[in-house]
């Protein structure tokens, strides 16, 4: 399954499984403009042209003959082991630009509430049952609200409009999470002052009107990073250039939050190549490497109920 970027763009996110194994229930690709459109963010700053694609999958009976023109499997929303049957994929790739932390995490929320609406679209009210892989080149480190969002399940942002207010440089202004940002102009130039403020001044607002905005996001997903699982922290890059190395891709398993267990489980993960390899030739893609991004791969086990 594969969805385009939009507008014209010749990338795009993918799924592929093996059809022997598997059987395809659902498919919906997103696209991240909506949230220019839908109020979450109101300028062309969103208009990034990012996409994410999700797929339901079902498992196929071991041995089970497969025809040539099979019918779309229908889900039983009663059936009492439904996380052995069914799994949910999600992939998307994020805007890249780190001075939009703010477009990320609202690119993020986006996509948890699609994931949702999907699984309660197909499984109703047993949505919780169905086991997810959330995975991606989410273009934010573990430090940023993008991770904290996904694991911690919900994070408050201040957001700067540029469009409002012209500072000195977008990539100073665009917004920082628990962060206020002013105007110094006692020296006669329109510096900028970022300093951090606290839960209670975040919740009072007065300072940012006009200028300024405050989302809280919440994930409806029960997210687990595969990688913190299997090793105990995530690795120690994922993007490793010339210029800039970090940890930007992950595989998260979960479900729709809720009371029972996570009917996931990580048996194995691949580890990724040392600092050594990555800086023999100066950085990613390399003759070695073709991406400047490393696969993460991940063997996981879907638990009975």
């Amino acid at each position: 399954m594969y969805k385009q970027r939009t507008r014209s763009k010749s990338d795009g996110c993918g799924i592929f499984f093996r059809h022997n194994k598997y059987q395809l229930v659902a498919t919906k690709p997103v696209e991240f403009n909506n949230i220019a459109r839908v109020g979450e963010l109101y300028d062309e700053l969103a208009l990034t042209d990012n996409v994410a694609v999700m797929i339901i999958l079902k498992v196929r009976t071991p041995g089970a003959p497969i025809a040539r023109k099979e019918p779309q499997p229908k889900i039983d929303v009663h059936t009492d082991n439904i996380q052995e049957q069914y799994l949910c994929i999600v992939n998307t790739h994020l805007f890249w630009n780190p001075s939009f932390p703010d477009i990320k995490a609202a690119q993020c929320h986006y996509l948890l509430s699609e994931t949702k609406q999907f699984l309660s679209t197909h499984f109703g009210t047993t949505c919780e049952k169905c086991p997810i892989l959330f995975c991606g080149d989410f273009n934010s480190m573990p430090d940023s609200d993008v991770y904290k969002l996904l694991t911690q399940g919900q994070v408050s942002i201040v957001r700067v409009n540029p469009l409002k207010k012209k500072l000195k440089t977008i990539n100073q202004v665009s917004w920082y999470a628990t962060h206020k940002v002013e105007d110094d102009e006692e020296d006669g130039e329109n510096e900028v002052v970022v300093t951090p403020i606290d839960e209670e001044t975040i919740q009072e607002k007065e300072f940012i009107e006009g200028y300024h905005e405050i989302a809280t996001f919440t994930n409806p997903l029960d997210l687990t990073s595969g990688y913190a699982l299997a090793c105990g922290q995530e690795p120690s890059f994922t993007n490793y250039t010339a210029s800039f190395n970090g940890t930007l891709d992950y595989i998260f398993l979960g479900k729709v939050k809720s009371e029972t267990p996570a009917p996931l489980r990580v048996r194995e993960a691949l580890n990724v190549i040392d600092e050594t390899a990555a800086k023999e030739f100066n950085g990613l893609p390399s003759p070695k490497f073709p991406s400047d991004h490393l696969a993460l791969l991940l063997s996981v086990q879907i638990l009975r109920n």
